[in-house]
């Protein structure tokens, strides 16, 4: 079934979906803020598009601009263009495998990065990504909601196999609930090495600036 919606389902229908549920669950406390500042300057994906169209909207309660998440990357890569097909389940599959780092302070990314490998499902075309160097709006302020949400974009340096191959490439970043993270990137700018799908994956820890203790930490989930 999961296949066969991510078959049915276009990257416009992804940003659809992600931001119908960003207004179930801001319906009552209000919606998320976006700057426009936020945003890259120039055309980029759909996913950048859609939410410069909601920079206007109002700001949550009980936010915080102070946090610290990582994580893990897990996801697929469905190379239907390789063997001409649309049945994903007899697809090529790039299997992506990896982790990834992100300190807020004050509203204001200090620390992010984002590693992980990308081979073939038959062993391969191996290589390795590295998501670094990411730049906001001077004015960009960043900000976790209350149930551990967030959404914001920048530009970002990337590395293939170790060589720095793209810079200031358009990055939006989604983490939902302090449970998944999404990476949507302007694939078009990097030769469609991601076949213009997200990039998604899981948070294993999570500490805003009002946790005093390790518990605070969802290390139940693992460390690194």
């Amino acid at each position: 079934m999961l296949l066969k919606n991510f078959a049915l389902t276009s990257r416009l229908s992804y940003v659809i979906t992600l931001f119908l549920s960003f207004e179930l669950m801001f319906g009552v406390t209000g919606n998320i803020i976006i700057s426009a500042s936020a945003e890259p300057k120039g055309t980029g994906s759909g996913m950048v598009k859609s939410i410069t169209m909601q920079s206007k909207i109002a700001e949550p309660k009980d936010t915080t601009e102070t946090f610290s998440a990582m994580g893990i990357i897990s996801s697929l890569i469905f190379q239907t263009r390789i063997n001409n097909t649309s049945d994903l389940a007899t697809a090529q599959k790039s299997i992506l495998s990896g982790e990834w780092l992100i300190h807020n302070t004050g509203g204001i990314i200090t620390a992010f990065v984002a590693k992980f490998n990308q081979v073939l499902d038959d062993g391969t075309r191996w290589h390795t990504y590295q998501l670094f160097n990411f730049t906001t709006g001077k004015n960009a302020r960043i900000q976790l909601t209350s149930d551990d949400s967030t959404i914001f974009s920048g530009t970002v340096d990337i590395k293939l196999n170790n060589t720095v191959v793209w810079k200031n490439i358009k990055l939006t970043v989604f983490i939902l609930k302090g449970n998944t993270i999404i990476f949507s990137l302007d694939d078009k700018a990097i030769g469609d090495h991601f076949r213009d799908q997200p990039i998604y994956g899981t948070v294993v820890s999570l500490k805003k600036d009002n946790d005093t203790n390790t518990d605070a930490l969802k290390s139940s989930r693992g460390q690194f």
